[in-house]
């Protein structure tokens, strides 16, 4: 029994919590280091007025600040702290390309230095032909 309780305690964990491949050849992902919770509330509230150039993008925001990790669309599962600092190493802002690959870095979130790099990727290019 106590087997079993263990189990769905690691399966519970492990869905609360999505890690970078589960984003990958379906989003490209921006993960930032705020330093503040203030900060990471006015980063999100930026990709609220920026939401459609974000979907068209396939954009994807996870920020970590030092008490939590918030994500942007908010139905999107946030990724472990450990995971993000891990990815981010001293960079304060990375884009991960729907490869799962490092595509920029940024000293911090600009969202229309982030749309200018995106639209630049092949991918992305075949996607706007497309539509």
């Amino acid at each position: 029994m106590k087997t079993f309780i263990l189990i769905i305690f690691i399966l519970l964990s492990i869905e609360a919590h999505a890690g970078i491949g589960q984003y990958q050849w379906q989003y490209r992902v921006v993960l930032a280091q705020a330093e503040t919770e203030e900060q990471a509330q006015d980063w999100l509230k930026r990709a609220q007025t920026q939401q459609v150039a974000l979907q068209e993008r396939k954009l994807i925001l996870q920020v970590v600040t030092p008490g939590t990790v918030l994500s942007y669309p908010e139905s999107v599962k946030a990724m472990e702290s450990g995971e993000i600092n891990e990815r981010l190493g001293r960079v304060s802002v990375l884009l991960i390309g729907l490869d799962g690959g490092n595509k920029g870095v940024y000293d911090t979130l600009d969202f229309d230095v982030v749309f200018q790099d995106i639209d630049q990727m092949p991918m992305r290019r075949a996607e706007m032909t497309r539509y």
